[in-house]
């Protein structure tokens, strides 16, 4: 019979799991090789302050917010001051009203007394005019009327005499009327003259409390006028300050200018520490993004650079040591990396000087500027809003 091939081959145990071996470990000695790690080196640039720029950059900030704060406190103090007394005047201006309206109301009351007693003092006077020549009672006409009816009756006249007697008892008779009338009036008079006294009085009392209501105006006036004097001085105060601001204003922005300008030379004294910073950031972007050829390139540029630097000038090499010595005085490391004895002294004291018109020359002549520096306007521009934000 025939047999398909392979039948009578000898079987090994566990042969189907020989090849996932091999590759099980041809993986873990892929794993186990370390990664590659590329090493480069970029010089770092510390930045620095001189300690006396620093100091005058101090004062003159100091200056500027003691200028800013004074002027700030005096107007703040003129403005209470006015308030206050414009508070104070507001009460004052309403009580002034108050007495003027009561001074009016005791006018019109006086006015209308004055009228009345005026009216009673008319009609006294037209009563005494009416009342000459009559008799003072219906009594005593009778009496005048009936002796003139007796010497008609009981006498012997002539015709003429009684005609004249009739006559004037006929005129006594038209006088009746008029005398009844007179005396009612003399009743309505004796009321008038009670009534007359009562309004005297009235007028008294009023004009007792129009002269009280007058001083109180008077005192009042006199009030206002010293709080309006004191007003008036006070916007003569902030007028002068007004005037004084001009000049404050003028040495106030010339004090930003020398800040600006002291600032401007301590950016200028870290120019290449920025500059430093722009490398640095973008040997970062390079080894984010993994370009080792442009990262390796970029690090052998700034080496060679800094050692021309370092070898041409030696300007740089006092002020790179002048930025790096304090890092190294803090860690208690000696100038050459070694860890400093007791008796050794600190390392900023040993730093050798160098003059500003060389260290400006060299700078010019091997160091570039920044491309991420603000310049003068900039500068100037960010502080002055600064103030106005402020002063406003």
């Amino acid at each position: 019979m025939n047999q398909e091939p392979g039948l009578d081959e000898p079987i090994t145990f566990d042969s189907h799991v020989l090849g996932a071996n091999i590759f099980l470990k041809d993986a873990i000695d892929t794993l186990r090789q370390p990664k590659q790690i590329h090493h480069f080196y970029f010089i770092k640039c510390p930045s620095y302050e001189d300690p006396e720029l620093k100091t005058k950059i101090y004062q003159a900030e100091k200056e500027i917010k003691k200028k800013i704060e004074a002027r700030i406190c005096c107007e703040l103090f003129e403005q209470l001051r006015q308030e206050e007394v414009i508070s104070q005047l507001k009460p004052l201006a309403l009580e002034d009203k108050r007495y003027g309206t009561l001074m009016v109301e005791k006018r019109n009351e006086l006015e209308t007394l004055r009228r009345d007693s005026k009216k009673l003092h008319t009609a006294r006077n037209t009563s005494r005019e009416k009342s000459v020549g009559l008799c003072s009672s219906v009594e005593e006409l009778n009496g005048l009327i009936f002796g003139l009816q007796f010497r008609m009756q009981h006498q012997s006249n002539m015709l003429a005499e009684e005609k004249q007697l009739l006559r004037e008892i006929k005129q006594l008779e038209g006088t009746r009327e008029k005398i009844i009338g007179n005396f009612a009036m003399k009743v309505n008079f004796h009321d008038s003259v009670d009534r007359k006294a009562s309004i005297q009085d009235l007028v008294e009392r009023i004009e007792v409390d129009l002269d009280s209501v007058r001083e109180s105006k008077q005192l009042n006036n006199v009030t206002i006028k010293e709080r309006e004097e004191e007003l008036k001085d006070i916007d003569n105060e902030i007028s002068f300050l007004q005037l004084e601001l001009t000049a404050t204003n003028q040495k106030r922005w010339a004090e930003y200018e020398v800040l600006v300008e002291l600032k401007k030379q301590r950016d200028e004294g870290n120019a290449y520490y920025y500059q430093n910073c722009s490398l640095l950031n973008n040997a970062r972007e390079l080894a984010a993004k993994k370009d080792i050829v442009a990262l390796e390139e970029l690090s052998h540029t700034e080496v060679e650079n800094f050692m021309s630097l370092w070898s041409s000038s030696k300007a740089f090499r006092d002020d790179y040591m002048k930025r790096i010595l304090p890092s190294l005085d803090c860690r208690q490391l000696s100038r050459d990396g070694r860890i400093r004895n007791n008796d050794e002294k600190p390392l900023v004291s040993d730093f050798p000087t160098t003059s500003k018109s060389e260290m400006v020359r060299d700078s010019e002549s091997t160091v570039k500027d920044g491309g991420d520096l603000e310049d003068d306007k900039d500068v100037k521009d960010m502080h002055f809003s600064c103030a106005k934000n402020v002063l406003g």
